[in-house]
């Protein structure tokens, strides 16, 4: 099953991700924050690209590739 609600990362530079049990991107709920998150973009295009633009976003925050 897959819940999906529309991405709204609108939300600008400054949004933290508070809640491990939901999806950053849409809010859905996880079945927890490691690899029910994992499972959840791979199921959902919308909140994958937006994860995708987000790893661009940091990738030169961090020394080598991110494993995550």
């Amino acid at each position: 099953m897959s819940w999906y609600v529309e991405p709204s990362l609108a939300r600008g530079d400054d949004f933290q991700w508070n809640n491990p049990k939901r999806c950053p991107f849409c809010d859905a709920p996880l079945d927890d924050g490691s690899w029910g998150f994992i499972v959840h973009i791979r199921e959902n295009q919308p909140c994958n690209d937006e994860f995708e633009l987000w790893r661009e976003r940091i990738g030169g925050d961090m020394r080598g590739e991110w494993g995550g």
